[in-house]
């Protein structure tokens, strides 16, 4: 007899509250579809596209730009030939200069347009500054510029490894100081 009861107050419950548990599942999965669709199109209408995580935690995406490399100038001659280093320096020579000059010959010599005049003289105070013994006649100045840059970029890259970093020069002196 008990089972018998259980059997019908099971099947008057089912009858009863099924519509009402059909309909609370159905909103629970309509709430749930909102929420998605919610958080899924945030980043439209927010003026920084940021996801609900972002807004919460206070942070931004960055992109980083990806960055072109430009020719190693150390590699090819004026010319665009392969390199031969063709006139040598010393190390005291190398050591009066730093990044900074490197960095701004560098750019001097990226130039298509680079004038003449203005190569030959910035030569020509190299070659004061360093006390260049060559003739004048060995190099023109632009296939100067471009083994000195060739043979500075190596000292210094050279100086790094053993952990000395020069970044500019130091006037007048030739020999470093610990």
């Amino acid at each position: 007899m008990a089972a018998t009861f259980f059997i019908v107050l099971t099947s008057w419950t089912l009858t009863t509250r099924l519509p009402f548990m059909i309909a609370a599942v159905t909103a629970a999965r309509l709430v749930a579809s909102a929420w998605v669709a919610v958080l899924a199109l945030l980043p439209l209408f927010n003026r920084d596209r940021l996801r609900a995580g972002d807004l919460v935690a206070g942070t931004l995406v960055v992109r980083s730009p990806q960055f072109v490399l430009l020719e190693d100038l150390s590699a090819t001659t004026p010319g665009g030939r392969t390199a031969a280093p063709v006139l040598h320096f010393s190390a005291a020579q190398l050591d009066l200069y730093g990044i900074h000059e490197l960095q701004v010959l560098e750019s001097l010599l990226r130039q298509r347009a680079a004038r003449l005049p203005a190569l030959e003289a910035v030569a020509k105070k190299i070659q004061r500054k360093i006390g260049w013994t060559g003739a004048a006649g060995d190099a023109d100045a632009r296939a100067f510029l471009h083994a000195f840059y060739t043979a500075q970029r190596a000292r210094l890259e050279e100086r790094m490894l053993l952990g000395d970093r020069r970044e500019s020069k130091r006037p007048g002196r030739s020999t470093r100081t610990p």
